[in-house]
């Protein structure tokens, strides 16, 4: 039977772009946004394996609160403000956040910006600074 089958050897796993990465964790968390507005209750679900008092490892499921990225203004106006983990993506220089006119609008503009994002539109505000360029406290002798 296994005379059958095609062996091979296991091909070398390289490492995945960094950027394609945060492409996609960046659309996953446009998703989210565009759920929530769609559903003002709306959760994320993490799964984690805790330690319970016996010693064993249990599987416990949390609902995770999804931050509005969002707002509305005095005039009514939507009011979108892109960000990668906590920080604000700053598409064009001083202007940070997307305004429009109603919620469809806002719904639109998320397809959008998950299309750019995709395209690899968004790929210089998503890169972070190389390691030589952060400044190190030099250790302390001991």
């Amino acid at each position: 039977m296994l005379e059958q089958l095609k062996f091979v050897a296991q091909p070398v796993v390289k490492h995945q772009n960094p950027i394609h990465h945060r492409r996609f964790k960046l659309a996953e968390r446009l998703k989210e946004q565009k759920e929530l507005l769609a559903n003002p209750n709306y959760q994320t679900v993490r799964q984690r394996w805790i330690k319970s008092d016996n010693g064993s490892k249990e599987l416990v499921t949390k609902a995770r609160r999804v931050k509005r990225w969002w707002m509305v203004d005095i005039t009514g106006l939507y009011i979108l403000t892109l960000r990668y983990g906590n920080k604000v993506i700053e598409i064009n220089k001083g202007k940070p956040s997307i305004a429009c006119e109603n919620a469809t609008d806002l719904d639109r503009i998320f397809d959008l910006v998950i299309q750019a994002v995709n395209a690899g539109e968004l790929d210089k505000h998503l890169v972070l600074p190389d390691f030589d360029d952060i400044k190190r406290k030099p250790k302390k002798a001991a």
